[in-house]
């Protein structure tokens, strides 16, 4: 007998026997995960008579295929019985406890008959001169898109002794040093993020155009790479040389302006700048649109990152046609999120806000303002905006107003023009020179 077409005759048997069972499985089994037609119409029914709020058992799914024209064809994969006798044999043939194991295999056979014709659609490439570079992206986007299924995580249920457990441990790590975070440079937020950003944190910089969030995403990058931490910094809206022109201002002093026109005046010091850069673990990423596979694909490429920068999320594009645009934009924020999870490190995103915010007499901005989507906000742990109270003064505030885990604030910056870089500040006005 096949062993996929056992596991899944297992697993309606399961749910037969014991529908409670079916609560554990049924939101990541689709018919599709099966690979024996009659089975398919087998879990078709099931969920059928669940959606009409009516049990499960094996004289209501028969019921129900008669009423489908199906029970005349249902079958074991095996041919032993047919009808409601193939049914009822498959309510001897299956533990209903170990029905998130069967779905498991059901799910892992699914998605190896998924994989295979994108194997053979990438040897035909391969052999047919498209480029090894295309091949990949494709086959990552499609790859992507194949779920697995993990029955450890629909199973488990954590009892609040071990959680506290699990808490206890994370405190007694913390009080030896073994937490490692990502600081930012910026002492009055890396205080309020309780010592810096830390695996899985997913952080956005949001403001309106001009507003510095390109600059603020550079001196981060700075810092934390000038501490040895690992970052890989997507950028979108500008070019890797615009990036790194930015990078030797941040770090130089000398004017991204200067350096355009070739007015350098301390050679010395802007060597000095590049060879510092040079040498610092960063990775820059330059592509106009970037969608998420590629993203992925990329932080595979790289043996360990501590910290993602993205730059900024409105100009990626997700996988696939979603319809709206604010539906793409969650996507994306998801996916970042996901991303800061998978590969242990935080993400720190640039957005954009709405134009709403220009048309209030008080500016300074909202959670509401972040721009076409409400997934930002719910998707990010930390949502950070840059706001400049005084047009004639270099002095920002760092409105946190979103924190998951810890306290809201502001924190005073001041904006270094010609280095395009922030700084901490202290509150009062700076005025331009």
């Amino acid at each position: 007998m096949s062993a996929h077409r056992e596991q899944e005759a297992a697993l309606i048997g399961a749910v037969i026997v014991d529908g409670a069972q079916l609560e554990t499985v049924k939101d990541k089994i689709t018919h599709r995960s099966f690979d024996w037609k009659p089975y398919s119409d087998a879990w078709k029914a099931v969920l059928s008579l669940v959606e009409r709020g009516l049990g499960v058992d094996v004289i209501t799914v028969g019921d129900e295929l008669e009423r489908r024209a199906q029970l005349s064809g249902f079958s074991l994969h095996d041919a032993r019985y047919t009808g409601r006798a193939a049914l009822d044999a498959l309510r001897t043939e299956a533990t209903p406890r170990l029905a998130a194991s069967y779905a498991e295999n059901v799910m892992d056979y699914a998605a190896k008959r998924a994989i295979l014709p994108m194997l053979e659609r990438g040897a035909y490439w391969a052999q047919n001169g498209r480029r090894a570079s295309e091949i990949i992206k494709d086959l990552a986007v499609e790859l992507d898109g194949i779920e697995t299924y993990d029955s450890k995580v629909v199973r488990d249920t954590i009892a609040i002794g071990d959680a506290l457990k699990l808490a206890e441990d994370r405190t007694e790590r913390a009080s030896r040093g073994e937490i490692v975070y990502v600081e930012t440079g910026f002492k009055d937020f890396d205080d309020l993020l309780g010592g810096g950003a830390e695996a899985g944190d997913f952080i956005l910089i949001a403001g309106r155009p001009g507003t510095g969030k390109s600059s603020m995403m550079g001196t981060i990058a700075i810092n934390a790479a000038s501490n040895g931490k690992r970052v890989k910094f997507y950028t979108l809206e500008m070019g890797a040389q615009q990036v790194a022109m930015r990078l030797i201002s941040v770090v130089s002093g000398i004017s991204y302006g200067d350096q355009k026109r070739g007015t350098v005046q301390d050679w010395g010091k802007y060597n000095a700048a590049v060879d510092k850069i040079k040498n610092l673990p960063i990775e820059i990423v330059d592509l106009a649109a970037i969608n998420m596979a590629q993203v992925r694909q990329s932080m595979r490429a790289s043996k360990k990152v501590d910290l993602v920068i993205f730059d900024y999320i409105q100009l990626a594009t997700p996988d696939k046609d979603l319809g709206t645009r604010e539906q793409e934009v969650g996507y994306v924020s998801k996916a970042l999120k996901q991303i800061g999870k998978e590969f242990s490190c935080p993400v720190i995103a640039g957005s954009q806000l709405s134009r709403d915010i220009e048309k209030r007499s008080n500016n300074r901005p909202v959670l509401s303002d972040l721009r076409e989507s409400g997934s930002l906000e719910q998707d990010s742990d930390i949502v950070t905006f840059l706001h400049k109270p005084d047009e004639a003064s270099n002095a920002y505030e760092w409105i946190v107003a979103k924190h998951r885990n810890g306290q809201l604030g502001s924190i005073p910056l001041v904006f270094i023009p010609h280095k395009t870089k922030f700084e901490d500040g202290v509150r009062q006005n700076v005025k331009l020179n």
